[in-house]
């Protein structure tokens, strides 16, 4: 899905500054969406951009991880 090159530099810069930042994200979604609920132009963003908020996402409710089942 992405590069060698890409996967390097992302994994650097996790290296670097860990998953903080990214992981605010999830710990905060009352904040968020009040945030959003301000957000100028309705939130419509102008520039290009990815990001995925879902539901079902398992990265943010653990209660969806898939399970390990062997005993190591």
């Amino acid at each position: 899905m992405i590069s060698e090159e890409d996967l390097s530099i992302y994994a650097a810069a996790l290296a670097r500054s860990g998953f903080f930042g990214p992981d605010s994200w999830y710990m905060n979604s009352a904040a968020n969406v009040a945030y959003a609920a301000r957000a100028r132009d309705a939130g419509k963003l102008t520039l290009p951009v990815l990001f995925l908020h879902g539901a079902y996402d398992y990265l943010r409710d653990d209660r969806l991880q898939p399970r390990r089942t062997d005993a190591s």
